[in-house]
């Protein structure tokens, strides 16, 4: 791909300089007129909208890259490799209408080169949309600039450079009286209407008609394979036929363009993807429209071919003429021009960022044999820790406390850190959160239910733009003790950190062997951490177990304390009494003996669990012990208003 793509350079012709409105003004008005439309629903477009398309470009993670033009430089920023060579031929067109209407005003937006969208309601360039469409701004495609991997074998190399391709079309074409009254098409079968379509119009009368067969190759090279007459044709001898079919593949006819400088009449199904100048032609005056199944195509070519010769001759004239004026290198690079001065006005200046590179760097790189996967890699930065925190967008003020507080205790530490608060691009409230570095928002649904969709979707953006040894999930309303655990995470992951006990845990060891830290501080969330990426681990279904296996044993240690201790309480009652009033009344001072002997048989009290894990040993302690302050609490309060009358 790189050596085509400067071999395309090469061969394209040296443009004149003359001032950009006295080039462009020639057009009219009307031929700017879709991109006008296409800017109507984003007129002073957000900071935040502008944010969550860049998102959305990395999470596509295919087939796009963000164009930041700034003093009068052009970069490339976040690219995401596409479909052969597209990407770096839309580039090279880039720089070339940068090099011709220096400078260029300060923009910045996101190309896509895909086939296009269905429906789009995002502020995105693409290739193709459907006319209802909200969103999406239409430009001219790379195969506007060249489109290597559409050469026929039997062609010269660079024959579809766009402006080898359109002069050779027009100085090869034969004249209507010399072309044949076929009905032409070859294409690749890159949909099941294709497929579907092709054989039905094969048995047209006088069709010449079948699929070429495609290869998948290296970027840049070509990818048909000719094995007959029948499949590959050179695109100039598609023009020897008066009828030229058009049919869509996975969403329209990249093709269309070339049919129309043949001057022969372009027989098409419904142009239900818009491409960029769809909506400057006519139909009846630059092509004839079919029904979907092509049902009415026989009816149509046989008044064609018959009494209506004429009408189809101007047909052919009228397109090509059209194409002749429109769909000129100085055509396509002029509504560039006006797509970016529409940016400029109404999209966020640009914001470079590290990623940012040069276009002429970019495609110099690959022109030293750099291949797209390489370049990705070499831009990737290389961090220790990242810290990834899922939020929602009203949790700003915890944000902001994460990162003024435990956040920032990572600025000493010997690790390369970041942290991310992961949102969904669907929280109701995400247009209202300021932008910030830290922030990753995710094209996912909103919600509790989605946070694993969430996380996957964050962590796989994460793994694309860095090379993480490590990571940590943490909760947007937590506290990590970062310079206790940051330390650790080296010697953990050469198992230096870990002393392995028997256990029933599983945690971080091999079943029936723990692994315990060495630092007891940390601990249990040492543990737990550990356990997270240990898929045996059933740390957090143990603890949970051990809470129900204790609340038995406590029930019935306090029930036995109650009854060894109210015996005892009866029998100093009966030997010693001190109770002036009623002896069968129980008053404060009964209350106070007998909770400070329950207290006593607790501390001493041997359990069955003391020699079981150290976690669920202090949570069984502690519940006790909280248990036992709680009845003395209840006890001195309900004593102070009421006398308790039991018959001793």
């Amino acid at each position: 791909m790189a050596n085509s793509i400067a071999a395309f350079t090469a061969v394209l012709p040296a443009t004149a300089a003359v001032p950009a409105a006295a080039r462009c003004e020639a057009f009219g008005s009307d031929f700017y007129e879709q991109g006008f439309r296409d800017f109507e629903p984003f007129h002073e477009l957000s900071s935040w909208d502008a944010q969550r398309v860049r998102n959305n470009c990395r999470v596509q993670g295919e087939a796009c890259f963000v164009v930041q033009i700034k003093d009068g430089k052009m970069y490339v920023a976040e690219e995401q490799a596409g479909f052969q060579s597209r990407n770096h031929l839309t580039m090279a067109m880039l720089l070339r209408v940068s090099a011709k209407f220096f400078p260029l005003p300060d923009a910045e937006f996101v190309v896509d080169t895909s086939d296009g969208f269905s429906r789009i309601e995002a502020p995105l360039f693409v290739i193709a949309k459907f006319p209802s469409s909200r969103g999406g701004i239409l430009y001219p495609d790379f195969s506007s600039y060249a489109w290597p991997e559409s050469e026929c074998p039997s062609e010269p190399f660079g024959s579809h450079v766009w402006s080898v391709a359109y002069s050779k079309l027009l100085d090869t074409a034969p004249p209507w009286h010399q072309k044949t009254e076929q009905l032409f098409w070859r294409g690749a079968a890159t949909s099941a209407y294709r497929k579907q379509l092709v054989p039905q119009i094969s048995q047209l009368q006088g069709a010449n008609v079948s699929v070429m067969r495609w290869i998948v190759g290296q970027a840049g090279q070509r990818q048909v394979v000719s094995s007959g007459e029948k499949t590959c044709v050179p695109i100039e001898e598609w023009c020897q036929h008066r009828f030229l079919a058009n049919l869509p593949g996975n969403t329209m006819a990249l093709a269309l363009k070339y049919r129309l400088l043949c001057g022969s009449v372009v027989m098409t199904s419904p142009l239900m993807y818009h491409e960029w100048y769809y909506s400057q032609l006519k139909d009846g005056e630059h092509y004839v429209a079919l029904d979907l199944s092509w049902s009415s195509a026989a009816d149509a070519l046989a008044q064609l071919r018959s009494e209506r010769v004429k009408l189809a001759e101007g047909i052919g004239a009228r397109a090509r003429e059209w194409a002749r004026t429109h769909l000129t290198d100085d055509a396509f690079d002029c509504y560039w021009l006006h797509l970016i001065r529409m940016a400029s006005q109404h999209f966020p200046p640009p914001q470079l960022t590290p990623s940012s590179r040069p276009v002429e760097a970019l495609l110099a790189a690959s022109a030293a044999g750099a291949s797209a996967a390489a370049t990705a890699q070499e831009r990737r930065s290389s961090l220790d820790v990242i810290i990834v925190i899922p939020a929602r967008a009203g949790d700003e003020a915890l944000m902001d406390h994460a990162r003024n507080t435990w956040l920032g205790e990572v600025q000493d530490s010997k690790l390369s850190t970041r942290h991310f608060f992961v949102i969904s691009l669907r929280d109701p409230d995400v247009d209202g959160l300021r932008r910030a570095e830290d922030l990753l928002v995710v094209d996912c649904e909103h919600g509790y239910r989605q946070l694993m969709q969430k996380m996957a979707v964050a962590y796989r953006i994460l793994l694309d733009r860095f090379v993480v040894r490590f990571f940590i999930r943490a909760d947007v309303d937590s506290v990590l003790p970062l310079q206790y655990l940051l330390p650790l995470l080296p010697h953990a992951s050469a198992g230096q950190s870990l002393v392995r006990v028997p256990d029933v845990s599983g945690c971080g060891g091999s079943p029936g062997h723990a692994a315990r830290w060495k630092m007891p501080a940390v601990g249990r969330l040492q543990c737990q951490i550990e356990c997270a990426m240990d898929r045996g681990c059933h740390f957090f279904q143990v603890i949970l177990l051990f809470v129900w296996h204790a609340l038995p044993f406590v029930w019935g240690l306090s029930v036995l304390c109650f009854l060894e201790t109210f015996w005892l309480l009866a029998f100093l009652r009966k030997t010693h009494p001190w109770n002036v009033g009623n002896p069968s009344e129980i008053q404060f001072q009964d209350f106070a003996l007998f909770w400070v002997l329950t207290g006593a048989h607790l501390a001493c009290h041997k359990h069955p669990l003391s020699a079981g894990p150290v976690v669920g040993e202090v949570f069984v302690v502690r519940w006790a012990w909280y248990t036992w302050v709680t009845c003395v609490l209840f006890s001195c309060v309900f004593t102070s208003s009421f006398s308790i009358k039991f018959p001793l």
